[in-house]
C-alpha cells in the first residue's frame, strides 16, 4: 500500500490493528497533525481486510486479483524480507540506506503497510469478463474499497475467464429475460394452456400443421400425446407429452408418449417423441426409460429459452 509512510512502523500497528477507531483516530492525529477523511481508507486497509479475502487491483483495461495469505498486515520494515524473492519482476531495488526504489528511475517509493498476497488470476480483460456493475465499481478513485456486495461478480468473472467463457450481452439478456419466461409458464392456470404454448412453438419452428388431439378415453398406461406437429420437408412428425408439473416429472410421463405412437406413426414420417415441462426435474426412472425409447426430456428452463429463441410476438 502506497502512502501513509510516515505512519508506517510497528508502533503504528500495534496501536491501531484491530482496535476501534477512537485509538486509530488518536494515534493517526498524534503522527500527522490532523483527522482527513481519507483516513478511512487506512483503517479499512489495516482493520477490515483478512486472511483469505480476495484483493481486487484495477488496471487501465484490465484487472488482477489476489488471495490475502498473511495473518495480519505488517509495516514497510518488512516488506522487503517479503517481495526481495520477486523484486526484479515488481521492478523494485534497495538502497544501501533500506529504501526502496523502483530499479529504471531509482525514485523512492512512499510504502506504508502490507498485507502479503498470491495471485489468483492477473490481468483479465475488464471488458469481456467483468460485469457492467464490477466495472463502475473499478472506476473508484479511493485507495481501497469493499466490494463484499460484488463478490458473486468477482467470483463470476474467475469463472468465465478460467473457461475462457467472455461475456456475451444477448447471453446475459436472454438468461434474465428466460427466468421471467419461466415463472409465467409455471404460473399458467391449466395444462390445455401450457398445451398452446408448445403448440406456438412446433409452428414457429416450422411445422407445417399442428394439432392439439382430443383427450383419449383409453388409460394413461395406453399412451397419450398432448400435441402433434408434422414437418413435411423434412418428413418429420414430433408428438408430444405435456406435463405443466411444478416438482417433478415421472416415468409415467414417458411412459405415455412411448405408449401413443402406434397410434401416430406413420410409414411416411420419421416419429420423433418429446416430453415438455414446466419443471426441471426428472426422476432417474423417467430419465432412465426416455434413453431406452428415444425419447427427448424437455425441462422448463430449456424450453424457456427455444421460446425466446423463436420469439413471442405472435404469441
Amino acid at each position: 500500500m502506497t502512502g501513509w509512510g510516515l505512519a508506517s512502523s510497528q508502533f503504528f500497528l500495534d496501536s491501531v490493528y484491530r482496535k476501534d477507531k477512537q485509538a486509530f483516530d488518536a494515534v493517526y492525529e498524534e503522527v500527522y497533525g490532523g483527522l482527513p477523511h481519507n483516513r478511512y481508507f487506512l483503517y479499512m486497509f489495516l482493520n477490515e481486510f483478512k486472511k483469505g479475502d480476495y484483493v481486487l487491483v484495477p488496471g487501465v483495461k484490465d484487472f488482477s486479483i489476489y488471495e490475502i495469505i498473511s495473518e495480519c498486515p505488517s509495516p514497510k520494515e518488512q516488506i522487503w524480507e517479503n517481495v526481495g524473492d520477486i523484486a526484479e519482476e515488481c521492478n523494485l531495488e534497495r538502497r544501501p540506506d533500506g529504501v526502496i526504489c523502483r530499479k529504471d528511475t531509482h525514485a523512492e517509493l512512499e510504502l506504508g503497510f502490507f498485507w502479503k498476497v498470491k495471485p489468483v488470476e492477473k490481468n483479465v480483460s475488464r471488458e469481456l469478463y467483468a460485469m457492467d456493475s464490477l466495472r463502475r465499481r473499478m472506476k473508484f478513485q479511493g485507495t481501497d474499497n469493499n466490494l463484499t456486495v460484488l463478490g458473486h461478480e468477482v467470483e463470476e468473472a474467475i469463472r468465465r475467464y478460467r473457461e475462457e467463457k467472455p461475456l456475451n450481452l444477448r447471453q446475459e439478456i436472454t438468461k434474465d429475460v428466460s427466468c421471467l419466461v419461466l415463472q409465467k409458464l409455471q404460473a399458467m392456470s391449466s395444462d390445455r394452456s401450457f398445451e398452446k404454448v408448445v403448440e406456438y412453438y412446433l409452428k414457429r419452428i416450422g411445422a407445417t400443421r399442428t394439432f392439439i388431439p382430443a383427450k383419449t378415453l383409453l388409460g394413461k398406461e395406453q399412451g397419450d400425446a398432448d400435441v402433434v406437429a408434422d414437418f413435411d420437408e423434412l418428413q418429420v412428425r414430433t408428438i408430444v407429452q405435456v406435463k405443466h408439473y411444478l416438482k417433478e416429472v415421472d416415468e409415467m410421463a414417458v411412459r405415455q408418449i412411448v405408449n401413443a405412437k402406434s397410434s401416430y406413426d406413420d410409414s411416411n414420417y420419421t416419429l420423433i417423441l418429446w416430453v415438455v415441462a414446466a419443471c426441471d426435474s426428472f426422476t432417474e426412472q423417467a430419465q432412465r426409460y426416455a434413453e431406452e425409447n428415444g425419447v427427448r426430456l424437455i425441462g422448463g428452463s430449456e424450453f424457456a429459452n427455444s421460446l425466446l429463441d423463436v420469439g413471442l410476438g405472435s404469441f
